[in-house]
């Protein structure tokens, strides 16, 4: 358990989390675990203070990257046009999903959790 409750729910790579689940889901809107959206919302600020070097809605080019070693331009091009947070709009119990194939990845995220704590523990 971290601070994020189970952060399997939050990694975008495991087939069975919630947030896989968001992934997957076509719809706009999705009810949405209190937990999960704050760390969403949290992962969103981040990118803004990181002046976007950190992108938690990148997820569909992670997703071709994990696919393809040499993706075309064209690929590249449609991956990234699915990425940022102006693609959603979270609220305090759901996503809504402005383009059906933004993939949210909290990957980088739960690592450098991971880090902090281990971190912390031999300090």
């Amino acid at each position: 358990y971290s601070v994020f409750g189970k952060a399997y729910d939050f990694l975008a790579s495991d087939a069975g989390s919630k947030l896989s689940a968001i992934n997957a889901e076509a719809r706009t809107v999705l009810d949405v675990d209190k937990k999960l959206i704050s760390e969403i919302k949290y992962a969103s600020e981040l990118s803004e203070k990181c002046d976007g070097l950190y992108e938690p809605f990148g997820g569909a080019l992670t997703s071709l990257l994990k696919e393809k070693a040499s993706p075309t331009e064209e690929e590249l091009t449609e991956a990234l046009s699915h990425m940022g947070k102006d693609k959603l709009e979270l609220s305090k119990a759901s996503v809504k999903k402005l383009d059906t194939k933004v993939m949210i990845d909290l990957g980088a995220l739960c690592d450098g959790y991971a880090l902090h704590k281990n971190f912390s523990a031999h300090q």
